[in-house]
């Protein structure tokens, strides 16, 4: 299965200039992270490439907005990512990845929609199974 997605770089750009957000921004969206789904997907990059990456899915309380990533990326790379990158090396013909998805899941209608699910997420780059700046 191919997922094709767009990398933003003005906002990876923005992420390593502001540095740390708050800690309390981060609390402010409930993330349950005993009910995290993985996956693989592909992408081609600019030169033809294919680059192999890893999807995190994560339920939330709320839609996620830039703010929370902001605030979630810097402490999901520095204490979450190696036990993920651990557990799907375990896979059988699990690829090596460069590129990870961090997708965080809303169940739930939005203020006067009637959407039943709702997600947003923020692609990174991985350098020796690190969290990357392009």
């Amino acid at each position: 299965m191919k997922v094709y997605i767009l990398k933003n770089l003005a906002f990876l750009s923005a992420l390593v200039t502001l540095g740390m957000v708050a800690p309390a921004l981060a609390d402010e969206i409930e993330l349950d992270w005993n009910s995290v789904e993985l996956g693989f997907f592909e992408n081609t990059n600019d030169a033809g490439e294919v680059e192999d990456g890893k999807s995190v899915y994560v339920p939330g309380s709320r839609v996620a907005t830039a703010d929370d990533f902001k605030a979630i990326i810097p402490e999901f790379c520095s204490s979450r990512l190696e036990g993920i990158l651990s557990f799907s090396k375990q896979l059988e013909d699990s690829p090596e990845v460069s590129l990870l998805k961090l997708q965080i899941d809303f169940y739930g209608p939005k203020l006067g929609e009637h959407q039943t699910y709702i997600g947003r997420a923020m692609t990174i780059d991985l350098s020796n199974e690190k969290c990357s700046p392009k």
